[in-house]
């Protein structure tokens, strides 16, 4: 045991790294990158309802269910703006234009990739997805 921290710290320093074991993907998500590791801690349950969203737009699109669906990348991401990179006019942002933070989501479904960005209240099919 360090000598700076007593028994009682320890202890709580365990469970929180079990609580964080337990959280899967996120856990990376949170040590990621050291700038987004508050938000990335304030947010889990936003960051659990936009991945879910993503897989439910998807099963939608794809007619599966969104339990065979998986999600192979989650990574916080700065939008330069509101469109979120998926708009055509996102290559013109306006001078001025406020940053957004989100996510890139990317899940997987019958070995083919699909992305989707997101801010913290929607999620974007990016590029959009067309079934074969």
């Amino acid at each position: 045991m360090r000598p700076d921290m007593d028994r009682n710290s320890r202890r709580r320093r365990i469970f929180t790294g079990a609580l964080l074991l337990q959280a899967g993907a996120y856990i990376a998500l949170a040590c990621a990158q050291p700038a987004d590791i508050h938000r990335s801690l304030v947010s889990l349950r936003t960051i659990e309802a936009m991945t879910l969203r993503a897989k439910e737009m998807l099963a939608d699109i794809l007619h599966v269910p969104a339990g065979d669906i998986r999600i192979t990348r989650l990574e916080p991401h700065d939008w330069p703006d509101s469109t979120l990179e998926c708009s055509s006019k996102a290559s013109q942002v306006p001078p001025g234009a406020k940053s957004v933070s989100g996510y890139k989501i990317v899940l997987e479904h019958g070995g083919r990739a699909y992305t989707f960005h997101s801010d913290l209240q929607r999620v974007l099919a990016c590029p959009p997805i067309e079934v074969k």
